[in-house]
Parts: structure tokens; sequence; C-alpha cells
């Protein structure tokens, strides 16, 4: 069984005109029995001893009362714990919880006191059970494991600003210290909108070992290196503690400074392994933290998901909608069969597609000295070189008495004309027709069946107009 000793008090320092740092120690978890004897032997109970620090924020707008629920309802937790669980895991996770439940109580008593509105604090909890301690914390109040023989560096890593370079190798602890910005924290107890994400932290404890728990108020003013030429000097906890405290005031005692501290006087009997490897405990995050950023990675795989399907939906949409699926149908009559030749077009195989439906006849090119239009009256003009062109000068029969085509003859004509797109200008029915019409009057006549295949024609563009209107 582990014998151990602790001690603890808080300094109002040089600067401030009132303390809101506060402190618990419980010496024995198991009988919950709060509060320590100065040079008293103890022998670690079941359930172990518990030491609280929490400095709190907000001046005159309470943080002495912050820090003071904050430590409260951690000792309300533990005063409820009866068996402690065999992993450090599942400890850690007691510990962590607690701290969430001490920020809602923080904030709860900002909801029903409008005064103390932006209240805050800090907090620092140290669970020393069976041969450890388990260590949980949010913001920059810390714990120190000293060894005597591994230099002194604090066993937890602060949540503020100036640590965090120091963890990306941007500056030194000490060039952290005096940093102006020193003084800003990343996460803490009291703000609704933004709770804590408490840190854990656990290790081996081992006979001759000092914890130390405190406010920034000590390391603000004193160095590690300074800190621990004060636990090398030989003397009980209570005197070094008394020490700690009066050098930070000398060195300035800018802030309130409290100083907890545990002894272990019998225990395990450390390696130099052993001892080397307490430097060495990474935080983890705790159960909570996992959860939060399980349900975020669900929310992101949602999202994504989501993002997914609408850009796919997007994409069928439009495939549906694409110009070049609409353009390039042929506008037919359903009931001959016929296409409607573009008029501005010299050869039927390259459609014009460069002119909207909404463009009216006027805007039409004129065309090509090599073309003249259909509607000139003069007959020379026509281009005669070109017979394959047009079925009706294929199929023109000589002047004379010539007989009456038969219907598979005038089916033949039909099938001559070549299939090409609409011309998307034509927008007043049986117009082309009718220029047609006058040009033809100047050729040789046809038979009766080929004129009538031009009032086909003519009901042919008016079907193809409607479906334009369409």
């Amino acid at each position: 069984m582990m014998k151990f000793s602790l001690f603890g008090i808080t300094d109002v320092g040089r600067s401030r005109t009132h303390n809101e740092d506060d402190f618990a120690i419980c010496k024995d978890l198991s009988e919950k029995k709060w509060g320590f004897n100065r040079g008293e032997i103890l022998t670690l109970s079941e359930l172990g001893a518990l030491l609280i620090v929490a400095d709190g924020m907000g001046g005159e707008n309470a943080g002495e009362v912050a820090s003071n629920l904050a430590q409260a309802t951690v000792k309300e937790d533990f005063d409820q714990l009866d068996k402690a669980p065999e992993s450090a895991a599942e400890r850690e996770e007691i510990l962590a919880k607690s701290i969430l439940r001490a920020h809602q109580a923080v904030v709860n008593h900002q909801h029903k006191n409008l005064e103390t509105a932006g209240m805050g604090t800090t907090l620092v909890i140290a669970w020393v059970i069976g041969d450890s301690v388990h260590v949980a914390w949010s913001g920059d109040s810390r714990c120190y494991i000293y060894n005597g023989q591994q230099p002194l560096y604090p066993f937890t890593e602060d949540h503020s600003l100036v640590w965090q370079m120091v963890e990306d190798d941007q500056m030194s602890p000490e060039e952290a210290r005096v940093h102006p910005e020193s003084n800003i924290v990343t996460q803490s107890l009291g703000d609704e909108k933004n709770p804590p994400q408490p840190s854990v932290k656990s290790a081996k404890l081992f006979e001759g070992n000092r914890l130390i728990l405190c406010s920034d108020g000590l390391n603000g003013m004193l160095s590690d290196e300074q800190i621990q030429s004060i636990l090398d000097e030989e003397g009980s906890i209570d005197e070094t503690c008394g020490k700690l405290i009066k050098s930070a005031n000398e060195a300035g005692g800018e802030d309130n400074i409290t100083c907890l501290m545990v002894e272990i006087h019998e225990g395990p009997k450390p390696s130099s392994e052993d001892l080397l490897a307490q430097t060495q405990v990474k935080s983890k995050t705790t159960a909570t933290q996992i959860l939060r950023k399980k349900n975020s990675n669900k929310n992101l795989a949602i999202l994504a998901l989501f993002l997914v399907i609408t850009a796919l939906a997007a994409w069928i949409y439009f495939d549906g909608k694409s110009p070049e699926v609409n353009a390039d149908p042929v506008q037919q009559d359903p009931g001959t069969g016929q296409t409607e030749i573009p008029e501005e077009q010299s050869e039927p195989e390259e459609p014009n597609t460069d002119q909207s439906l909404e463009d009216e006849p006027e805007d039409i090119d004129p065309p090509s000295e090599e073309q003249p239009p259909l509607a000139d009256p003069e007959p020379t003009e026509i281009p005669l070189e070109e017979p394959s062109e047009t079925p009706e000068e294929q199929n023109t029969p000589p002047p004379g008495n010539a007989e009456k085509p038969s219907e598979a003859e005038k089916d033949s004509v039909r099938q001559q004309v070549a299939p090409t797109q609409k011309d998307s200008t034509m927008t007043k029915p049986g117009k082309k027709i009718e220029e047609l019409k006058d040009t033809l009057s100047n050729q040789p006549a046809l038979p009766d069946s080929t004129k009538a295949d031009s009032t086909s024609d003519t009901t042919s563009a008016g079907s193809n107009e409607k479906q334009f209107n369409n």
C-alpha cells in the first residue's frame, strides 16, 4: 500500500484585489474525507485521493464564483462514487465527464444570475489511485510530476494559444511563458457556445515522486527550471509550497497563485526507464471527444452523399435539356414524310444550326451570287447546273402531250428529296412555297399531279410550323 502526504495553499498575489482561484483536496475518497492535515502521512485507500485546482476568470463578473462552482461540482460527483473502475480509460472518462458537468453548472448559474454573465474558469483534476495518477484538465492550470532525476516538464499541455505554438515548435516553453498573449486560453468552463473538450492523461507513480497542481499564477511567474530548483531543496511539501508561493510573488505576483502537492513516501521502486516514461506520456482524447468526432464524421459523410446525389440529379436534368439534343432532330410532316429544305443552304448535307427559332425571315443573310434567290422572276438566273438538287427538275417531262405520272412515279419524286434540318428561320407558313411557285411559274409546265404535290408541300410547311410553335 502506498504511503503519501499532501498539502495545498492559495494566495491572492501582489496585483489582484481578490482571489479567483479555488481548490479542494480529498485525502480519502472511500471515506469521503475532504481536507488534509499538515505533515500527516496517509495510507492510500481503495478509492484513492483527489486534488482539484480551478482558476476563475471574469474579474468583477464573478470569476471566483465560477471556480467555486467547478470544484464543488467535482466534489459532488466523487462523493457519489462507490466503486472505482479497473481500467485507466474508464477512470479518465469519469474525470472528463465531471469537468463537463462542472462546465454546465457554471453555464446554468449565468442563466439564473445575469450579473455573472461572462464568468469562466479553468480546471485540473488529479486522481491518485492504486499505483497511478489519472489527470484531466481544461485550460492552462497545470500538473507536474517531479522525480528528482529527469528535468521538470509539465505533465499536462496547456489549452492556450502560446502552448499550441510550443507544440508546433514555433517557440520554446520559456518563450511561451513570457509571451504577451500567454493568458489567452483556447478552452475553459463557462462558455455555452464553446464547451470544453477535456484532455486526459495517466502515469505510474513511484516512491520519491512529487505531484504538483497549480494555477498559472505560479508557472507564469516562475520557469520550469526555477520550480525544479525549489523542489530539489530538502524540506516537507508544506515548506516547499510556501517557498514556491513566495518566489512567485517576488517575481511579480501578477496573478492569484495556487499550489497543491502530493509526496509518495512509500511505493513501487522506479527504474531509470520508469522515470523516463513519466515524462513521455502523451495526452489522449476522451470518449466524449471520440464520440463528437464520430458524429462529425457521420455528418460529413451524409453531406458528401447529399452533394453527390445533387450533382448526379443536376447532370441528368441538364443532360436532358442539352441544346445538342434539341437542335439535331429534323422537323417532319408525319403525313407525307417529307422534309422542308432550308432556303439559305447550298448543300443539303450541311444543315444550318446557327439560326434560332425566334429569328424572323428578314434576318436571313442574302444568298450568295453563285446561287440566286428562288424568288427572282428571271428564269435565266436559275442555276441549271444543279439538276440533282431539285426533284421537280429531275423529273420534268419533255414538253408536249406527256402522260400523267402514276402514283408510283409521284412517290419516287417525293423520295428523291434528301432529308435535312428544317430552316429554323421559317416562321410564316407557306412563304417559301409561294416563292417556289413564282419561280416554277417561269419553268416548263408540270403535270397536274405534280402541282397537287406542291399543295401537299404547303400543308407540310404548315404542319412543320405548328411543331415549332409547340
